[in-house]
């Protein structure tokens, strides 16, 4: 079972799962439930999301809210893929459970690394988190809450993907892209979309990062219909949270990336040394 608060209230005569909106010196703020997407009019939330608005939970008032500032990016309609999630809700327990997003390498932290390398391939861009957790949010990069089990204990990076289908599926179409990339993954691919949109066909769901023997599903591509119906596997209540697993069950592929790439660009930092790996790659 996955807890999934709702909020129910009518703006203009549309009723909506959002808390409410109210415009205010020209501009338009929402007080949104992040969890309370699942029903929503997709056609107001995705003319939300391009008005570049400010977007807060309400039950996060002390510092965990969120603003859309959007940065400089192509434009809408050059882009590929239609939105882009970091992952950041590793606890990172051998690490001292150090924030990964807020952890330094070549001079700047993570979570800017990995916001850099998805905010120009992406139209709307989110960072998922644990409630509790305070991470470094990139310009631009709206803050949404992992999905926990019913004793609200978290249940990994399936949580994240769970949150964000529900984001996504509130402003975008079934069949639209979204990227999902670790925020310990600085070397990130700048072309990893369109790769992966190259890779697929109509009937794929996911595309799978992989270097030569390894796969990184933490590392992929999503159609919105895909990664929305994460929340819906949860809560049949299962108890696998293992990404690979629900994976098992959509029309998924995998893309190797080592022609592109001599080193691997999907490695992350569990451990000190790792990161120190990484340092020194990005500063060679």
């Amino acid at each position: 079972m996955v807890r999934i608060f709702k909020k129910m209230s009518k703006e203009n005569g549309a009723r909506t799962n959002f808390a409410h909106t109210q415009r205010i010196c020209g501009q338009v703020q929402l007080d949104i439930d992040c969890y309370a997407i699942e029903n929503t009019n997709r056609g107001h939330v995705a003319e939300w999301l391009r008005s570049g608005l400010q977007i807060r939970a309400p039950r996060f008032d002390s510092g965990r809210g969120l603003q859309m500032n959007t940065p400089p990016r192509p434009a809408p309609d050059t882009l590929l893929v239609s939105g882009a999630v970091i992952l950041a809700g590793g606890e990172g327990r051998r690490m001292g459970r150090r924030d990964k997003s807020r952890l330094v390498v070549a001079g700047r932290e993570l979570g800017h690394h990995v916001g850099a390398k998805l905010a120009p391939q992406a139209r709307l861009l989110a960072l998922a988190a644990p409630e509790t957790r305070t991470p470094l949010m990139p310009p631009g990069f709206a803050r949404i809450n992992d999905m926990t089990d019913d004793a609200d204990r978290p249940i990994g990076p399936l949580g994240g993907l769970a949150a964000a289908g529900l984001w996504a599926k509130a402003g975008l179409d079934a069949n639209d892209w979204v990227i999902s990339a670790p925020v310990d993954c600085p070397l990130f691919p700048a072309d990893f979309g369109a790769r992966c949109i190259a890779a697929a066909s109509g009937e794929t769901e996911i595309v799978v990062a992989a270097f030569k023997d390894r796969t990184y599903p933490v590392c992929a591509l999503w159609r919105v219909g895909a990664l929305a119906a994460i929340s819906g596997y949860l809560k049949s209540g299962t108890g696998d949270y293992s990404v690979r697993t629900f994976m098992l069950t959509r029309n998924t592929i995998h893309i190797d990336f080592s022609p592109w790439h001599a080193q691997n660009p999907f490695a992350g930092a569990n451990t000190t040394a790792e990161l120190g790996v990484l340092a020194g790659r990005m500063d060679g």
